[in-house]
């Protein structure tokens, strides 16, 4: 079974080697109240410079996915 990079495990956080300007998307289900909205937060390390699209996912019904991605930069 070949192994699987840190940057495309589908956990709620991340775990990467940073190089290269890298994009990861990831899938989330809406367990939570219908009619509900989620904004992303993140505290980057000095260094890195982290991009969320969508920044604020809303979902309308219990069950629903939704699709972002972050973008890790190194900043020199």
């Amino acid at each position: 079974m070949p192994s699987i990079l840190e940057g495309e495990l589908n956990y709620p956080s991340f775990s990467i080697k940073l190089g290269p300007s890298q994009t990861y998307t990831r899938t989330v289900t809406n367990v939570g109240e219908a009619n509900s909205s989620y904004k992303a937060m993140v505290i980057a390390p000095n260094g890195v410079d982290v991009i969320v699209k969508p920044s604020t996912l809303y979902f309308s019904e219990l069950n629903q996915k939704a699709t972002y991605s972050i973008t890790f930069t190194r900043v020199d």
